[in-house]
């Protein structure tokens, strides 16, 4: 599945699912989306002061998926389950009652929001930390549209028609 823009930091659109459909046994897994084969072992944090993390102690950092101007997004393989996800990490701390924080947390509302679709990302979770806002989500394993028209080069009309329709079906949700 592409996600659209990298996973930008603004409201969730539909991303198309370029060839992936949900697996019929598990409704939560894309068919074909394996575990990760990397091991994820928890860190030890030796520190003065043991500091809780709740990113640091459930996720290992893979890769930089891609960056905005508000915030990062990380590829990530969760500690408990050793499946791989997307992690959106705020760049800045949100001040409490700053309207930046209520655009952001207007983002998760929508993501928690949205229907269950193979045209859109999923959202798995969100939460705040040291004054940024992490949002959990649907790690899209064949990158984003842009990166998939790159590695195909031009796409056929056919084909074309079928994407717009799966982002026109993840809007209409």
């Amino acid at each position: 599945r592409a996600a659209a823009a990298a996973y930008p930091m603004g409201v969730l659109t539909a991303a198309p699912s370029v060839g992936l459909k949900r697996s019929p046994d598990n409704p939560f897994a894309p068919v074909g989306y394996r575990r990760s084969e990397v091991s994820c072992v928890p860190i030890q944090v030796h520190t003065a002061v043991a500091v809780q993390s709740r990113y640091m102690e459930s996720f290992e950092e893979m890769d930089v998926l891609g960056q905005g101007e508000s915030g990062v997004v990380y590829k990530c393989c969760n500690r408990v389950d050793g499946w791989i996800y997307a992690v959106k990490r705020t760049k800045r701390r949100l001040p409490l009652h700053s309207p930046q924080r209520v655009t952001k947390l207007r983002e998760v509302f929508a993501a928690a929001a949205a229907p269950l679709s193979e045209n859109i990302v999923r959202y798995y979770g969100a939460w705040e930390e040291d004054g940024h806002l992490y949002i959990q989500l649907e790690f899209c394993e064949q990158g984003t549209l842009k990166e998939y028209s790159a590695r195909r080069g031009v796409l056929p009309e056919t084909e074309l028609v079928v994407i717009l329709r799966q982002v026109a079906a993840g809007l209409a949700r």
